[in-house]
């Protein structure tokens, strides 16, 4: 098999698509990660053996792969595992103790990524005059490599690894500061039984994607993206997260960039037609 880039761009794209699908099915916050962290580890065993079995059609090819496939799927795991273990820590009946356990997990966040800022700069800014040397597998470095131990000459490179780390580090500190932000957990669970809301049942995707229209389409005047995110969240039971990430999940959609919004428009006018008779 080779391995193009809009081949292994798809594949990210189902990728993303399908832990997505994980959000509907019920389940705590630890229920959520530890089936978040089963299918990671499901696709890098599906990467690893497709590496085995593929070939590059080039080096651009194989550079996707480690710097935008592999990275990028390794570095969900590492976040849902670091998620599932501080909630599993968590003292959730003392709002100070709970504070300061999230501070503190921020704060070896913050020391991790000014340990790696060199490489989160490049990655963030798109460079790719050292890609060759990141990012392929004949130019092996252990001084940029995280844990030159675990090196992997088949499936790993120079960076691949740590850029997952950082990658996760850095989503890590967005997910704890929205919980900084929040009620103490415990105080969220008693709120939480007395107000009913309604419950989003498609993906985060599917409702950043709507928010988006509607706000592009000026539905609720002049109202910002971030505004509306947070009201319609709050309102439809859902977390949009890093929405502004979940967009460009969006945009990079090779066919049918509005796809849900699409699937509404259709499901509506099959029950109008039915409707009508």
């Amino acid at each position: 098999m080779i391995l193009s880039v809009p081949f292994l761009q798809q594949l990210k794209e189902s990728f993303i698509e399908q832990l997505d699908e994980t959000e509907q099915q019920a389940g705590d916050e630890l229920d959520y990660a530890d089936r978040r962290i089963n299918y990671c580890q499901d696709f890098m065993e599906q990467l690893k053996e497709l590496i085995q079995t593929g070939e590059f059609d080039d080096e651009t090819s194989e550079v996707f792969f480690f710097k935008e496939l592999k990275s990028f799927a390794w570095g969900r795991q590492i976040f849902y595992m670091k998620m599932y273990k501080m909630h599993a820590r968590l003292l959730t009946g003392c709002a100070s103790k709970e504070k300061e356990q999230l501070m503190d997990a921020v704060g070896k966040e913050i020391t991790f990524l000014e340990e790696h800022y060199d490489l989160q700069a490049y990655h963030h800014t798109g460079m790719r005059h050292f890609d060759r040397l990141y990012f392929t597998r004949g130019a092996f470095d252990w001084k940029t490599c995280l844990d030159p131990f675990q090196y992997d000459s088949g499936f790993s490179t120079s960076a691949d690894s740590t850029l997952a780390a950082v990658m996760a580090s850095s989503d890590f500190i967005h997910y704890l500061g929205n919980l900084l932000h929040e009620p103490p957990l415990l105080a969220q669970t008693e709120a939480a039984k007395k107000k009913r809301k309604l419950k989003w049942a498609c993906s985060r995707v599917d409702f950043v994607e709507l928010v988006y229209a509607l706000c592009i389409a000026d539905c609720f005047s002049h109202t910002s993206i971030k505004e509306a995110m947070e009201v319609l969240s709050d309102a439809f039971g859902v977390d949009p997260g890093n929405f502004y990430k979940s967009f460009d999940q969006v945009k990079g959609r090779v066919k049918e960039v509005a796809r849900f919004l699409r699937s509404l428009a259709n499901t509506l006018e099959r029950h109008v037609e039915t409707a009508i008779g």
